[in-house]
């Protein structure tokens, strides 16, 4: 019988993209995406508002940054922004060696788009992209709240 990765492996060498549906800063932290790329065949990621919803209302892995925002002043739909955009960027930066293995096929964060968005594509493409590749060499995303986004990012892509 085969195993569950085994599957994976054999997928992933037909030419399938393994990619997850979800994104914490959890499994950023933890270590778990890298193992799940790793192990799992992982080569990107993809995320909406209801898998951060989750992940925000679910333990203390964002209480630091919120703690932030909140001192900052800014709105909840900035302090999103932000939250997202860091998860975003940390995620490519794991997803980043997939992204060279693949000659960057793989190696991407998908997010789905703001609705209100939508029919602006000005406005859409205007963040950061959430390939790998534009994520400058060296090392990953910063984690002191210092170096967390001030909320003006979009990651509308």
């Amino acid at each position: 019988m085969t195993s569950h990765s085994d599957a994976l492996a054999e997928l992933s060498a037909a030419g399938v993209a393994v990619w997850l549906d979800d994104i914490s800063r959890e499994r950023l932290t933890t270590g778990n995406l890298a193992a799940l790329m790793r192990d799992r065949h992982v080569v990107g990621v993809t995320s909406n508002p209801t898998i951060f919803d989750h992940a925000l209302s679910h333990g203390d892995y964002y209480n630091e940054q919120l703690g932030e925002l909140a001192l900052r002043g800014v709105s909840v739909g900035e302090a999103s922004r932000a939250i997202t955009a860091y998860d975003v960027r940390w995620a490519c930066d794991v997803l980043r060696p997939a992204y060279h293995a693949s000659g960057g096929v793989d190696g991407r964060v998908s997010l789905e788009v703001d609705p209100r968005l939508a029919g602006d594509s000005e406005k859409t493409v205007a963040g950061p992209t959430c390939s790998s590749r534009s994520r400058p060499p060296g090392p990953g995303c910063p984690r002191s709240p210092s170096a967390w986004p001030r909320g003006s990012a979009s990651t509308s892509r």
